[in-house]
């Protein structure tokens, strides 16, 4: 599917403690999730913008899927494990509420903070990452 406009999505979540601590200082930085754990400690709501316009197709997966979901009003995204977002900001909305609201954006290899990061990660591993495993 062919989407060209920007999308906002929401993901309710539970963390641990010591997870949103780590969340907590992370702001303006990048974040990748090969999963979320559920807990019942701490509330998130996780409003996660993508703009297609901003992101390559190549390298940053994600898709509509409410035709092929049992619920397809909920007009699913799904996006793809190891994907990177942004942490954009986070908010306590209010006093009385346990649930905190982080705006996450999804990123590609555009990025100058994350084509860094990629460029370093390749470097350790191209040269000695099969030699490392064979230890």
């Amino acid at each position: 599917m062919r989407i060209g406009k920007k999308l906002k999505a929401h993901r309710g979540q539970g963390l641990s403690k010591q997870e949103f601590q780590q969340l907590t200082n992370t702001k303006d930085e990048l974040l990748s999730c090969n999963n979320f754990l559920s807990t019942n400690t701490i509330g998130v709501l996780f409003i996660i913008t993508i703009n297609p316009k901003k992101i390559s197709a190549k390298t940053t997966l994600f898709d509509l899927i409410n035709e092929y979901s049992t619920i397809p009003q909920e007009q699913e995204i799904l996006v793809t494990m190891h994907s990177v977002f942004r942490v954009v900001d986070m908010k306590h909305p209010s006093s009385n509420s346990r649930r905190w609201k982080i705006k996450l954006m999804l990123k590609d290899d555009k990025d100058s903070q994350l084509a860094v990061l990629s460029r370093r990660m390749k470097e350790e591993i191209d040269d000695k990452g099969w030699y490392r495993m064979g230890k």
